[in-house]
């Protein structure tokens, strides 16, 4: 296993913090929506919605778990290099898997707001 400059930690917990945060505000968006819907009493695309919050939810836990294991990397490094290397790995590989989460949440967005723009279109 070759080894990781003592560095690559905290990279990974800075950039993965900052998806975090991007993942945070996509998934506020959505529940002020899912509210907003509620309280029209009109909700459409019920299941997408529910396919989203599922998809945000998961690729939140892939990124947060991410950023757990880059941190216990550091404190474990002292004791146990081989230990440390392992944990960044793993979360690199949690990191990935966040990533494609994320954008299996993207693109059915995309098509909707798309799909949204042509029906508004149509009515005009």
């Amino acid at each position: 296993m070759s080894h990781f400059p003592d560095l690559t930690p905290f990279v990974m917990v800075s950039g993965m913090s900052l998806f975090l945060l991007v993942l945070t505000n996509r998934f506020a968006t959505l529940t002020a929506r899912v509210r907003e819907y509620l309280a029209s009493g009109k909700v459409y695309g019920e299941t997408h919605i529910i396919y989203r919050i599922e998809i945000l939810r998961a690729t939140i836990c892939l990124a947060a778990t991410s950023v757990i294991l880059a941190l216990v990397s550091v404190a474990t490094a002292p004791f146990s290099e081989t230990l440390g290397a392992v944990l960044v790995y793993v979360s690199t590989c949690l990191a990935i898997a966040s990533t494609v989460a994320f954008m299996l949440d993207i693109a059915p967005a995309a098509e909707v707001t798309k799909s949204l723009l042509r029906t508004s279109r149509d009515k005009d």
